[in-house]
């Protein structure tokens, strides 16, 4: 009897630390965890088409929002989250970015979400099918040999 307790503290032990928030986090990927917030939140003024863009920062590609914009901010900073704009203004109180009249606020957790990706660095990753996801090439086929015999079609008799 005195094993089977031991037993499940143990077992329980080993649940609770493996569950535990202190084990390192699987990175945060952009084509799963933040591409769909800024496709939903962001691309609308910040995404690629010149007129609708706002405060000259691109968001969709990471050229672009890496780049100073015209009022001299710098969109994302990576490895820095203090230093990038898009966190700032994520955690401005007075100005805050979504503004309150897109009705569209981020959560506490996607905040600490996008601060995470800029802290790993802020790696877009590309989209659709790419040659590294869709494996090898195949090999050439040989080439089909032809055949030195007359084609195979009955021939006609000759003309009269």
């Amino acid at each position: 009897m005195r094993f089977r307790t031991t037993a499940w503290i143990a077992l329980g032990a080993v649940f609770l630390l493996s569950a535990s928030p202190c084990r390192s986090a699987e990175p945060v990927s952009f084509n799963r965890d933040i591409r769909p917030i800024m496709s939903d939140v962001c691309f609308h003024c910040h995404g690629n088409d010149a007129e609708t863009r706002e405060a000259g920062m691109r968001l969709d590609v990471r050229e672009a929002a890496l780049k100073e914009t015209e009022n001299g901010a710098v969109p994302i900073v990576p490895g820095d989250p203090d230093a990038s704009e898009i966190i700032k203004r994520m955690f401005d109180d007075e100005d805050p970015m979504p503004p309150e009249s897109a009705h569209k606020p981020l959560s506490a957790a996607q905040r600490e979400l996008f601060r995470r990706w800029v802290a790993e660095g802020a790696v877009y990753e590309p989209t659709g099918p790419t040659r590294r996801s869709l494996g090898p090439p195949c090999p050439a086929l040989p080439l089909a040999r032809t055949r030195s015999t007359p084609s195979s079609r009955p021939s006609l008799p000759p003309r009269a």
